[in-house]
């Protein structure tokens, strides 16, 4: 991941990339948390809320039973997020090709 900001496409680009298990639960979580933190656009309403729940799935993420409470979630959860993206952004942008 280089460059500027993410757009929602390329976040569900990276979200999909996860799904085909070309990515780690952890090198997904990372890249959205990078990514969420350099965003300088502005999200509104729909689109803002999902942003907010994918952040905060990456956010909860944690790849250690182990260490694990119960606000932390498993990799089967994070994509459970993901899929939720993937599916937000195909609604509102069904020609994206990631």
């Amino acid at each position: 991941m280089t460059g500027g900001p993410l757009i929602p496409t390329e976040y569900a680009r990276l979200a999909k990339e996860f799904l085909r298990g070309e990515l780690t639960a952890a090198q997904f979580s990372l890249a959205i948390l990078a990514g969420y933190k350099k965003e300088t656009l502005y999200f509104e309403n729909d689109a803002a809320e999902a942003m907010s729940a994918l952040f905060y799935a990456a956010e909860s993420y944690c790849d250690d039973e182990a260490l694990r409470d119960e606000r932390d979630i498993d990799a089967q959860q994070l994509a459970a997020a993901a899929t939720a993206f993937v599916s937000f952004v195909d609604r509102i942008d069904p020609d994206d090709p990631s």
